[in-house]
């Protein structure tokens, strides 16, 4: 009869029982090609991602109807595909793209990463490949992008400044009102540190003493002296608010920044104007008399 297995092969079996079942196991994808590149074998998990049932179309006849695009959306050649690449001896390949479900017509983006499969002897045999669904991470990244960009229209369009700064008070965006009203280019204000270089020298413990009280949750406004970069000094009303993640954690802050140099003025006018009234009132001692009468 045939000889018993030895150890070795007792412990090979072994090893590939539970390499066929972690593999079977995989919310990934697996797929063999042989050495002619024809997909041969793939996990329950490509069958499920395809919407295929055990009696539906093979995994051969799968392969061949998909429709593969570069992330760019124009279709990819079969010699960029990753199994190919890797028969040919490339040692790992990664490189997204986009398939076409075949029942649906949806597209879905895929990460593929493909080594090639040799024998003891060095000789390639075939190309295992691994295939993870980026789709929702995609999609995730697209609705960020856009939330980011209408963050920024918005932020872009108000006329009064707008600082953005991280835990630190080291800024992490500002609006082109701040720049204008302060004369530092944005370039200039990403990543500055305390004390910003809009805080004169003078003003620096009062703003510093309301940013430590503001990161002890105190929020309120403020009225400041800044330094525009000429060194002429301007008056501001500055509105700050913690910015919290989902977790009501604090991640940062933000700050509108209000020029009040016109209100100041028309305060300031309006206080002489009263002035000169009240001595013109008090040179006239008959109107004094008729007014204290009255």
């Amino acid at each position: 009869g045939a000889p018993s297995p030895g150890p070795a092969d007792k412990a090979r079996r072994r090893g590939g029982i539970r390499l066929s079942a972690l593999i079977e196991s995989m919310d990934d994808e697996v797929w063999f090609a042989d050495r002619q590149g024809k997909m041969v074998l793939a996990n329950p998990s490509a069958r499920r991602h395809f919407r295929l049932s055990d009696g539906e179309i093979g995994v051969e006849d799968l392969a061949a109807s998909l429709e593969v695009l570069r992330p760019d959306g124009t279709p990819r050649p079969m010699e960029e595909a990753p199994p190919l690449r890797a028969l040919s001896g490339e040692a790992v390949i990664r490189q997204e793209e986009i398939i076409r479900i075949p029942q649906s017509g949806e597209l879905r983006f895929r990460q593929v990463t493909s080594n090639p499969v040799r024998e003891p002897s060095g000789e390639i045999v075939g190309a295992v490949s691994v295939v993870r669904d980026i789709t929702e991470q995609k999609r995730a990244e697209a609705a960020l992008r856009a939330s980011l960009d209408f963050n920024w229209c918005l932020i872009n369009g108000i006329q009064d400044g707008v600082s953005v700064l991280d835990t630190d008070g080291a800024h992490t965006e500002a609006n082109p009102a701040l720049c204008r009203m302060t004369g530092f280019a944005r370039e200039e204000l990403i990543g500055a540190k305390l004390p910003h270089p809009y805080w004169p020298p003078e003003e620096r413990g009062r703003i510093a003493a309301a940013f430590d009280a503001l990161r002890e949750g105190k929020v309120q406004n403020f009225e400041f002296v800044f330094m525009r970069k000429s060194g002429e000094r301007f008056p501001v009303i500055v509105s700050p608010s913690p910015i919290k993640n989902h977790n009501g954690a604090t991640i940062g802050y933000v700050a509108t920044v209000k020029d009040i140099t016109e209100r100041k003025r028309a305060e300031a006018e309006l206080k002489e104007r009263a002035r000169q009234i009240t001595t013109l009132m008090g040179n006239l001692p008959g109107m004094a008399y008729r007014c204290r009468n009255d």
